[in-house]
C-alpha cells in the first residue's frame, strides 16, 4: 500500500499531527472518508460470465475491483463499457486489442482502457487478472 504523505510544517501542522498521520498510514488504517473493510475472496460468489472468464469481485463506493481466472484460449467479444478500466495480468499472457491496437500483456505490463472504448482479448496461457474500474459496474454488484 503507498501514500503519499504531506509532512511540510508550513501548513500550520504540528509534529504531532504529521506523526499521528505517519503511524495510521504505516499501519494501513488511514483511508479519508472510507470504514476500514478487510474482504477475504475465497468468501466472495465466483461466477464466470463469460465462457473461461471466472471472476469474484470487491465494490468499494466508487470503484469496482474484479479477481478473474481466465483459461487458457478464452475469447473476450468486442464490448465497450462507460467505466475507465485499468487491467493487471498478474500471471499468464493476454492479448489485448483497444481501438485498434493490440498488445500482449504479462506480468508487469498495465492497460488502461478509457471509458466507452472498443476492447476485446484472448487468454494466450492462462491468466490471474486483477482489473479496476471506475465507476462501479453495477452488473458486477451481487
Amino acid at each position: 500500500m503507498y501514500f503519499k504523505i504531506d509532512l511540510d510544517l508550513s501548513l500550520n501542522r504540528t509534529p504531532e499531527h504529521n506523526l499521528f498521520v505517519v503511524a495510521w498510514v504505516m499501519i494501513g488504517r488511514f483511508v479519508p472518508g472510507v470504514d476500514l473493510m478487510f474482504v477475504s475472496l475465497e468468501e466472495i460468489c465466483e461466477s464466470e460470465p463469460i465462457p473461461g472468464f471466472r471472476v469474484r469481485s470487491v465494490n468499494t463506493r466508487f470503484m469496482t475491483l474484479a479477481y478473474w481466472v481466465v483459461g487458457a484460449g478464452s475469447v473476450l467479444p468486442l464490448h465497450r463499457h462507460p467505466h475507465e478500466q485499468v487491467m493487471n495480468v498478474v500471471e499468464g499472457v493476454f492479448e489485448l486489442t483497444v481501438g485498434d491496437v493490440t498488445q500482449r500483456l504479462e506480468s508487469g505490463v498495465v492497460a488502461i482502457i478509457p471509458p466507452d472504448a472498443p476492447h476485446c482479448g484472448r487468454a494466450i496461457t492462462d491468466c490471474s487478472i486483477i482489473d479496476v474500474f471506475y465507476p462501479i459496474r453495477e452488473d458486477f454488484v451481487r
